[in-house]
């Protein structure tokens, strides 16, 4: 009897591990069940609005925390209903035009997002407004404006005759007008601007860099670059056109390669201005204990007015040369003293003027050496210098 009653025992204890290890095997079954299910959501290809509006009036996207649903955006479309067909499908739901609606005008419309949805459109007549709009955004818009406020995504939008304008927003990707402006208020991100007949004018306000802690760098093609309060810096670059900075004390960098004007009021620490072709007008601060931070202004071909406070430090350096127009002499206006300093002219074998330069090095302020000074070098071929203090 002892030994049976210990084989039985064993049997039980056998049953119990064999239970348990089931039941383990059940639970793992069951967390790579629930990883997988997980992982498949996370891989699930995001949910598009989409609408293909053969229209014509204002339509909205307007960001919103509610989920979107075939009943909410019923509602949405209205009476329009008749002019515009929608459905759910398994990528999210889209809009087309009806027959009937083609060319139809129809009341302003305002779409919902939810944050879970892309946008995707095409218009071919009418207003767009974008707004806190999230994720991706494509759109492209045969005639009429496309207005951006508040976006933070990733975009790829384009006006074939129009413009584009945005404000406030986060953008990455491209904005393209065929024909028309791109016009930008305080837009952040890694984006392309091209305005193939037009300009691109982009604006930065003093908030906008108070959230910026890094020197900011744009380009465009056509167009103006104007910051306000610059505090981190900024580096402007520009084919044709206009750059301008109010109150930078870091550093600007402002390069205008083919033809155009720059002007910087009230900067210093580092600076550099160039233009091809144009006028350069810079108002400079003083700055103490920055002696090694170089100031460098070189005009191509233009005028150059620069003021300096009288306290400033550092040693001027300026060349000046004229190859044109040359029966019209350039002139040097300076309220320091380069008195020393006189133009010479270079004559050929028939002693026949072919140029003129003009060279003077000054130090300024209370150190008078020229060796470790903080360097101000003005360079202007073909136009007049203009120097004035304060």
């Amino acid at each position: 009897m002892k030994n049976e009653a210990i084989v039985v025992y064993h049997v039980f204890l056998f049953h119990l591990q064999s239970i348990y290890l089931m039941k383990q095997s059940y639970y793992c079954l069951l967390c790579c069940l629930i990883g997988l299910s997980a992982h498949g959501q996370d891989n699930r290809p995001p949910l598009v609005l989409e609408g293909h509006f053969q229209t014509h009036g204002q339509l909205t996207f307007q960001g919103t925390s509610k989920a979107a649903t075939p009943a909410s955006l019923a509602q949405s479309l209205g009476e329009s209903t008749r002019y515009l067909s929608h459905w759910e499908g398994a990528t999210g739901m889209r809009l087309l035009t009806r027959k009937e609606g083609i060319g139809q005008e129809i009341r302003p419309l305002v779409l919902l997002v939810s944050p879970n949805y892309h946008t995707r459109f095409e218009v071919t007549k009418g207003p767009t407004y974008l707004s806190q709009l999230t994720g991706k955004v494509e759109g492209h818009s045969q005639s009429g404006d496309v207005y951006l406020k508040a976006v933070t995504a990733q975009v790829r939008l384009s006006v074939q005759a129009g413009d584009v304008v945005a404000e406030n927003s986060d953008l990455e990707g491209e904005l393209i007008a065929h024909k028309g402006d791109i016009r930008l208020s305080d837009v952040r991100g890694g984006y392309s601007a091209l305005a193939k007949t037009g300009q691109v004018q982009a604006t930065f306000s003093e908030l906008f860099f108070r959230k910026q802690d890094q020197v900011y760098s744009m380009g465009i093609g056509q167009g103006s670059l104007q910051a306000v309060g610059a505090r981190s810096g900024v580096v402007f670059e520009v084919v044709r056109g206009r750059i301008q900075v109010q109150k930078s004390q870091r550093q600007v960098s402002a390069l205008v390669t083919q033809a155009g004007d720059i002007r910087l009021e009230g900067v210093s620490g580092q600076i550099y201005a160039r233009t091809e072709g144009g006028s350069i007008w810079v108002e400079l601060l003083a700055e103490a204990g920055k002696e090694a931070v170089p100031i460098e202004i070189d005009n191509r071909s233009g005028d150059v007015v620069v003021i300096v406070p009288k306290e400033l430090q550092g040693l001027l350096v300026i060349e000046c040369s004229q190859t044109r127009e040359l029966e019209r002499k350039k002139v040097v206006e300076s309220a320091i003293d380069l008195s020393k300093a006189e133009w010479q002219e270079q004559r050929d074998a028939k002693d026949q003027v072919v140029g003129r330069s003009f060279r003077a090095v000054q130090p300024l302020g209370k150190d008078k050496s020229t060796e470790k000074q903080r360097l101000i070098r003005l360079r202007v071929r073909n136009g007049n210098l203009t120097i004035k203090t304060y």
